[in-house]
């Protein structure tokens, strides 16, 4: 009965107190836990000035996912639970290239037109990263954004191939 109840007590934290229940004195944690859970309501103790709140990022200091911490599998008779990793075997491009060749010229001018208008104040290295998904959903997607942003797509695909070959 009492292993039951430890599943139900971090929901019922969760649920009374929001996702910074752990912020409270007496339920933080004695170790310091780098994680994604910031801000919001309850939110007091920690101080994550301008660190990423998202996964995956650019910042090698970030936190990320460790194996040696991940739950092992359960054998429950005939069953075998796990955690579903949701982003195995994704098809993130097909519905977005399809919505995009549904768009008149007029439209997909508009549309470079506004994502290169904020990924300009973007670093390069997230340009090109955004880049490298709207060349994955339509090639015109990605070379109108790249023409937008002043980018040359030759050289770009240039030293992505040399960077493939190495």
């Amino acid at each position: 009965m009492l292993q039951a109840r430890l599943m139900s007590y971090a929901d019922t934290h969760l649920y009374r107190l929001g996702v910074n229940h752990q912020e409270l004195p007496v339920n933080r944690p004695r170790c310091p836990v780098r994680n994604y859970i910031r801000d919001g309501f309850m939110a007091s103790a920690a101080n994550y000035d301008s660190a990423p709140n998202y996964w995956p990022n650019s910042y090698e200091e970030s936190p990320k996912p460790d194996c040696v911490y991940k739950d092992p599998a359960w054998r429950l008779g005939e069953v075998i639970v796990d955690r579903f990793d949701s982003t195995a075997g994704h098809d993130d491009y097909t519905q977005a290239g399809n919505l995009y060749r549904m768009f008149d010229e007029g439209h997909r001018d508009r549309l470079a037109r506004r994502i290169a208008g904020v990924l300009r104040q973007a670093r390069r290295e997230v340009q090109l990263r955004q880049l490298c998904h709207f060349f994955r959903a339509d090639e015109d997607y990605g070379r109108r954004v790249a023409q937008k942003l002043g980018i040359d797509v030759g050289e770009f695909l240039q030293q992505a191939g040399k960077a493939a070959a190495s």
